[in-house]
């Protein structure tokens, strides 16, 4: 093999080695796109009405993103519970009853309780709402298709 058939040959394997290595960092930056959580919140609390959005690693993470940008206090326990947004947690209404910050999760079509901490939800939620009632039977007064987060 002469010189410039070997340095053609090396041209080559470089480029076909460089074209490889963009592929997997690209690849990866796609990937880690997918595994990002990217929900809208709604916080319902009687006269109080806002959509939020955060994104990040986690659902928690997303959460936090969302309040830190909207200025709105809240708390989470280290299992993934909101024990507080704007400094309401639960309360016991002296009837066997409490307030406290309910939990949805849009299906799509319409919200549906929700009894999993963010900790677990899944990285496909694209919506879910925190209402400040006694129950499930609270539900949320407004919808993605209503007002989402542009």
């Amino acid at each position: 093999m002469d010189n410039k058939t070997m340095y053609a040959v090396i041209g080559v394997v470089a480029v076909v080695i460089i074209a490889a290595a963009a592929i997997v960092v690209m690849g990866d930056d796609n990937e880690d796109e997918r595994e990002r959580y990217n929900i809208q919140f709604l916080i319902e609390d009687g006269d109080y009405h806002k959509w939020v959005k955060g994104s990040g690693d986690s659902a928690v993470d997303a959460f936090e993103d969302a309040m830190d940008d909207a200025d709105i206090d809240c708390e989470i326990t280290s299992s993934g519970w909101v024990s507080t947004i704007m400094n309401k947690g639960t309360l016991d209404n002296g009837d066997g009853t409490y307030t406290y910050w309910v939990q949805f999760a849009w299906n799509g079509s319409a919200w549906e309780f929700s009894e999993i901490g963010l900790s677990n939800l899944p990285d496909t939620t694209e919506y879910y709402c925190f209402c400040y009632g006694v129950s499930a039977m609270t539900g949320p007064l407004d919808y993605p298709t209503h007002n989402p987060v542009e």
